[in-house]
């Protein structure tokens, strides 16, 4: 069974770290290559970067908000998840796009406790993920330095989703392992 994560906040940074009880500590590492490499593994990430629409290409300094150029994909997944959510809540609005996004979530922690807000996240991510494929990943993908290896690399493609982020070497249980996810600027909080 994975383990489970939580966000913690500090310093303008955020980073994802494990829940379960574990030694994990975040080590300094130069800033992240444009390719990811996860060596034994055979896989190689081309880093997308943030579509962003700042001039320098670079996240504004902090307590400015910077611009994002979100694609029509980006775009469909967040409509998707704005009448899921809307579904499962009976919040609504007429905003589009991550703003859209940022108003129906406030909207359900102002109304929901924690405990609920939690709920109808967790209905709204397993409605969009077949019951199924959730099976069949919890039986055939293993808990172990490799798959946290390659699901850190994979949020590379989120940034449009949580901002600039770089996989950072981490250890875990005594072992270094590149499965920690520093999110530079989080898009969620700037926007809030």
């Amino acid at each position: 069974m994975m383990q489970q994560l939580e966000a913690i906040q500090g310093g303008g940074a955020m980073r994802i770290s494990p829940v379960a009880p574990c030694n994990l500590k975040l080590h300094k590492q130069p800033a992240a290559p444009q390719r990811v490499s996860l060596p034994g593994h055979g896989v190689t990430v081309v880093n997308p970067r943030c579509r962003m629409a700042e001039p320098s290409g670079k996240p504004a300094p902090m307590g400015q908000k910077t611009v994002y150029k979100d694609s029509w994909m980006e775009n469909f997944i967040l409509r998707l998840c704005v009448r899921r959510l809307g579904k499962f809540t009976g919040m609504s609005t007429t905003v589009k796009g991550y703003d859209g996004f940022v108003e129906v979530t406030r909207k359900v922690m102002q109304s929901r406790s924690p405990l609920l807000q939690r709920a109808s996240s967790m209905r709204m991510l397993h409605s969009a993920v077949p019951p199924w494929l959730l099976k069949i990943v919890r039986r055939f993908v293993p808990n172990n330095q490799k798959t946290a290896e390659t699901f850190a690399a994979a949020t590379l493609y989120a940034e449009w989703l949580v901002g600039p982020c770089e996989v950072k070497e981490v250890e875990v249980n005594g072992v270094m392992q590149k499965s920690g996810v520093l999110i530079k600027k989080c898009r969620y909080c700037m926007s809030n």
